[in-house]
């Protein structure tokens, strides 16, 4: 979308991925693992952090991000920390970390029919005053007139379930899971799309083992 709608500008895209490097802490230590103080909750906080010879950043909310300008970042963190830093499937803390946090990831708890506001996004990825986009009128009637059907909710279960499972209330589908955590600290946790006659507080059936859980607001309470 950038290459076609550059026709006119004098721009050149480079693909930086290939030329920075990212380390990612993850836990409740994790910023005094990495040396920095705790970062405000807003959406791209962020402060410079010294990991060497190259500049390097920090970044939040829900973790300690660390961009490197260049691909490999030296690792001192273990050493520094007397052991305090563990090492853990990285698609597991990173999953659990942004289910509790209520981050949605696109492909599992998003696809191209939901809208911003369902998935409580439109604070921190849409603007109501830089213009035309697509989808905008949609958005933005949604925004100022309208209510959502659904709602981007957590899920408190009380055993296994599976991305993808039905939600039940009252004898009514409400919802499907989307991504599924094992927290240490609150036990089974999920992400789901929920119907707003579900809304938080309510207690659902997931799948067809029925597994009970209770509908929460968004981040999880520890």
């Amino acid at each position: 979308m950038i290459r076609r709608f550059s026709v006119g500008y004098d721009v050149e895209l480079h693909k930086r991925t290939l030329q920075r490097g990212l380390l990612s802490l993850l836990g409740p230590t994790a910023d005094r693992v990495a040396g920095t103080e705790q970062l405000p909750d807003t959406e791209h906080a962020h402060a410079a952090i010294d990991v060497g010879a190259s500049p390097s950043a920090r970044s939040g909310p829900i973790s300690a991000s660390i961009s490197s300008a260049t691909p490999a970042i030296p690792t001192p963190w273990p050493r520094r920390s007397n052991g305090r830093a563990q090492s853990r499937s990285a698609r597991q803390w990173a999953d659990c970390v942004r289910v509790e946090g209520g981050r949605p990831r696109y492909g599992i708890d998003l696809d191209d029919t939901v809208i911003p506001q369902e998935a409580d996004l439109n604070g921190r990825a849409v603007s109501f005053t830089k213009g035309c986009y697509v989808g905008q009128e949609t958005v933005a009637r949604l925004y100022y007139r309208g209510k959502p059907n659904r709602q981007l909710r957590g899920l408190r279960l009380s055993g296994p379930a599976w991305t993808g499972a039905e939600i039940a209330f009252g004898g009514r589908v409400v919802g499907r899971l989307g991504s599924v955590a094992t927290s240490p600290n609150l036990g089974q946790i999920a992400l789901a799309l929920v119907r707003r006659e579900a809304p938080p507080g309510s207690h659902v059936t997931v799948g067809s083992d029925e597994i009970k859980a209770v509908v929460v607001e968004l981040p999880f309470a520890p």
